[in-house]
């Protein structure tokens, strides 16, 4: 939100100088782009790791099961 009101502060500054006002207007654009992309990657980056965890998890649980009912027949003989 704080972009755009530097946004439309910079707008209500522009006289007639329409080539410099649009290369700035990109450069603005360009970095609120990368820095959203960033916040985004940086999020997917968490889920992920978190997802891996409970995959971890869920294949430790499903090893326990396996292996559970075999030691007990090793250990009861």
């Amino acid at each position: 939100m704080e972009e755009l009101k530097d946004l439309s502060a910079s707008l209500a500054l522009v006289a007639d100088d329409g080539a410099k006002v649009r290369e700035s207007l990109a450069s603005r654009a360009e970095t609120m782009r990368h820095r959203e992309l960033a916040e985004i990657e940086g999020s997917a980056g968490e889920k992920s790791q978190s997802m891996l965890v409970a995959q971890l998890l869920l294949c430790a649980g499903f090893l326990v099961f396996l292996i559970f009912p075999a030691a007990m027949r090793v250990f009861q003989v």
